[in-house]
């Protein structure tokens, strides 16, 4: 596993669906902030869900209630 698919996996432990059925990302951008003298870079996760199966308990879910609660 090179270390791409290893931060593919980190990312769908992290932020995935328990339904999804593909997961990509892509890096989208890359500047270098010079004030706080760091490199940013940013990327795309996409992922495909298969739908009716119920969706729970993920780190998303969980950021998305607490702002719809708040």
């Amino acid at each position: 596993m090179n270390k791409w698919n290893q931060l593919l996996a980190a990312l769908d432990a992290a932020l995935g669906f328990p339904n999804q059925t593909n997961s990509t990302f892509k890096q989208v951008g890359q500047r270098y902030d010079q004030k706080a003298g760091e490199h940013v870079i940013l990327l795309e996760y996409r992922v495909q869900v298969n739908p009716g199966i119920s969706e729970q308990g993920t780190l998303l879910q969980q950021i998305h209630a607490q702002i719809r609660g708040a």
